[in-house]
């Protein structure tokens, strides 16, 4: 479901769009309704693009295909894209720029509070575009202090926990 909602919106957007998946029938279905490229699942990886986004499976970045890829970004709403931490730090010394799942995907947890909480369309629009703010400071974070974005990530997210935490508990 995600990677068909990101083909679609990036195909009305002008992007040039290949998908892959291991389910063929689903393949086809979002390239014909978003005039993507078909890619076979065993090549996408090592297909020259700008943005790979792993949508489906984790630990898609591994050992074995973290040198195939031949992307400048990785970008995905896929859980634990990278099979272990060290794989962030493998990207960042390849130049390939890696935005944290776990941060993208704050905006599918935004949408759905959202939701649950009866907002209004136009809300949640701009609460779930507030996630590029997060991913811009992530990589500012990284390029500063010399770090793979998954470091920064984890430094911002544990900031953010301390700052809350002097709070207090609070309940909506």
């Amino acid at each position: 479901h995600v990677g068909s909602a990101l083909a679609k919106s990036l195909a009305d957007e002008g992007a040039k769009v290949l998908v892959a998946d291991a389910d063929e029938a689903l393949a086809n279905s979002v390239a014909d309704r978003t005039g993507a490229t078909r890619i076979a699942p065993d090549e996408i990886l090592s297909t020259p693009c700008d943005v790979l986004a792993p949508c489906a499976y984790g630990a898609v970045i591994n050992d074995d295909t973290i040198d195939s890829l031949r992307c400048s970004i990785v970008a995905g709403g896929a859980n634990n894209v990278l099979a272990q931490p060290h794989h962030g730090d493998h990207l960042r010394q390849r130049g390939i720029l890696y935005a944290p799942d776990y941060c993208i995907n704050a905006g599918g947890l935004i949408s759905l509070e959202e939701e649950m909480l009866g907002h209004d369309a136009e809300r949640t629009e701009r609460r779930v575009r507030s996630v590029g703010d997060l991913i811009t400071r992530v990589i500012r974070r990284s390029e500063r202090d010399d770090v793979p974005t998954t470091q920064a990530a984890a430094e911002l997210a544990a900031e953010r926990i301390r700052s809350l935490s002097s709070i207090g508990p609070r309940y909506v």
